[in-house]
């Protein structure tokens, strides 16, 4: 009697587990390439779909190198949202060769999107930074018609650009991080795979893909910044646009993604208000970032950087440099020099010797937090209050 009562609960869990991984086979895949991204897309579906980041998606976007599983994930997505070739150059050949080019969504195309010049230099002081217009009527239609011929970096700029500018979200991790997955890769599985890891770096010196993607430019001429997740007029613009592009793909979450998209546009416009007010009255305080990441975020709430430690995030600056920044730190009341998470702080502590410069954290990329519909507003409230804890102290 034991026995059969043993067999049928083996049974019944059985098949509720098929019934499970059925539901879940039978729900749309959605694979996105940065964390920020992934907390907008798990925001937007809740249980309507399912969102999987890529590997080590917390890293750096800027050169990474993706896994045989990464591939198979790609393959399989209903959506793949990425930000663009801007930030992550590296990994376009892979995502076009697996991808069909109806289910990919790349966020630096929408129109209308909110886009800011690349600043150059790696200090910017009064007067330096640049006002846009935050309609960008003029950038709608930027696509990939006003591509550079010539790239001398992974973000398409010259020599000269790529030290004036600091893409990398995370610093590169001294490269350590990519020779970890480099060994980490099953060859006998990879061979055969459009990633290899030789034909990517290839790829990263050629710094163009078989479908021509090479740089995205402003309305003058200039690259733009790619980090545009740090703008929430751009985050919902970003909701928008997955919200179509999945209902194109599964009409019958329709009328679910609707409701929820009204309820997140309405939780980001809360919270564009909330940062508002908690960051007024700091537009004259001068700090220094470790490297250019956060312009949009400054831009929508009239911060005033004063400038950047890197000027080329695979570059620590030299004694030149250094001597430059406290020359500046000291004579333009530079309150405040903010570190990231996967930096290490050595160069700040040289620039805080015999000064009153103060110390901070930003992680424009949310690095360590947990994934869900929160990750995003996470990140954004944490900058916030990095950035107020620091200038107010």
């Amino acid at each position: 009697m034991q026995k059969q009562f043993m067999a049928a609960l083996a049974a019944g869990l059985l098949s509720s587990s098929m019934l499970s991984s059925a539901y879940a086979a039978d729900k749309p895949l959605i694979v996105t390439t940065i964390p920020p991204i992934q907390g907008l897309a798990e925001a937007l579906v809740g249980d309507l779909a399912e969102v999987q980041p890529l590997s080590n998606a917390g890293a750096t976007p800027h050169g990474r190198t993706l896994k045989p599983s990464d591939v198979r994930k790609l393959t399989k997505a209903d959506m793949v949202v990425q930000v663009g070739p801007v930030l992550e150059s590296s990994i376009q050949k892979v995502l076009h060769s697996n991808v069909e080019d109806d289910h990919l969504l790349t966020l630096e195309e929408i129109k209308g999107l909110h886009f800011l010049e690349i600043r150059e230099g790696g200090v910017w002081g009064e007067g330096h930074h640049h006002d846009h217009d935050h309609g960008h009527g003029d950038h709608d239609d930027h696509g990939h018609d006003d591509h550079a011929e010539e790239h001398h970096d992974e973000h398409g700029h010259d020599d000269h650009a790529h030290e004036e500018h600091g893409h990398d979200d995370h610093g590169h991790d001294d490269h350590a991080h990519d020779e970890k997955e480099h060994k980490d890769h099953d060859h006998a599985e990879h061979e055969g795979h459009d990633d290899h890891d030789h034909e990517k770096h290839a790829e990263h010196e050629e710094h163009h893909d078989e479908h021509g993607h090479e740089e995205h430019f402003s309305g003058d001429g200039h690259a733009h910044d790619p980090h545009l997740w740090l703008s929430v007029k751009n985050a919902k613009m970003m909701v928008d646009a997955m919200e179509k592009q999945l209902v194109a793909h599964s009409p019958e979450l329709k009328d679910g993604l609707a409701e929820r998209k009204t309820a997140l546009i309405a939780k980001l416009d809360q919270l564009d208000k909330d940062l508002s007010t908690q960051l007024a009255g700091l537009g004259d305080v001068s700090y220094l970032v470790f490297h250019d990441a956060y312009q949009y975020f400054e831009d929508s709430y009239g911060l005033k950087p004063a400038g950047a430690v890197l000027l080329d995030p695979e570059r620590k600056p030299g004694a030149k440099r250094l001597s430059e920044l406290r020359e500046f730190v000291e004579h333009n009341n530079v309150k405040c020099v903010f570190t990231e998470p996967q930096f290490k702080p050595k160069l700040v502590k040289v620039l805080q010797e015999d000064t009153n410069l103060k110390t901070g954290e930003l992680d424009p990329i949310g690095f360590g937090l947990k994934a869900g519909g929160n990750q995003y507003f996470e990140l954004m409230q944490n900058l916030s209050t990095s950035l107020k804890g620091c200038l107010t102290k």
